[in-house]
C-alpha cells in the first residue's frame, strides 16, 4: 500500500509527497484548479482555451529555452490541461 504525505504550507500550497523508494526515478507535477472547464476567473469570462493557452505559455520566455534548461537536468517535460485542472 502506498504512502502518502500531506501537507499545507503557509501561503496555503498542499504539496502531496509519494515515497516509492525502490524506484530510481523522480516525478514532480505542479498542478492548478484552472481547467477546460473554468470560463471564470476572479468574475471575468473568459473565453474557451485560455487554460490551454497559458499551459503553453508556461513555457515561453524571450531569454531562454526553458526546455533546453530542463534537458541540462535530464529532465523531461510535458503539460496537460482536463475539464478540471492545468498541470
Amino acid at each position: 500500500m502506498e504512502k502518502i504525505i500531506k501537507r499545507e504550507l503557509s501561503d496555503g500550497l498542499r504539496v502531496f509527497l509519494v515515497p516509492k523508494p525502490d524506484f530510481k526515478e523522480k516525478f514532480a507535477m505542479v498542478s492548478v484548479n484552472f481547467g477546460s472547464s473554468s470560463v471564470r476567473y476572479n468574475g471575468v469570462k473568459l473565453p474557451f482555451g485560455s487554460a490551454h493557452f497559458l499551459e503553453h505559455k508556461l513555457f515561453d520566455d524571450e531569454n531562454l529555452d526553458i526546455l533546453d534548461e530542463f534537458s541540462e537536468l535530464e529532465a523531461e517535460v510535458n503539460a496537460f490541461t482536463n475539464y478540471f485542472n492545468t498541470s
